[in-house]
């Protein structure tokens, strides 16, 4: 399971600096799971949270439900938790 949490953690990273993410003025990016996401998913967007903050400390990464509109966001779950 770790080792899956690593892979996530290090694609989020490599989207992230391709997308532009690191130099946005934005200081909010939520990281949006699905309302019935499974533990697992849970503690996998709280563990990337912690990690993206330590790389980008001038951004600010939270745990969502919902994706904002208009606003940069991060997905993460399954196709089962996080319909489209």
């Amino acid at each position: 399971m770790k080792g899956l949490i690593a892979r996530i953690e290090i694609l989020t990273a490599i989207i992230l600096l391709g997308s532009g993410f690191a130099s946005a003025a934005q200081s909010q990016i939520p990281i949006v799971i699905g309302a019935g996401a499974s533990s697992i998913e849970k503690i996998a967007a709280e563990e990337l949270s912690a990690h993206l903050q330590r790389l980008y400390p001038d951004q600010h990464f939270s745990v969502a439900t919902s994706a904002p509109r208009g606003v940069a966001h991060i997905l993460m779950g399954t196709a089962t938790s996080l319909p489209a």
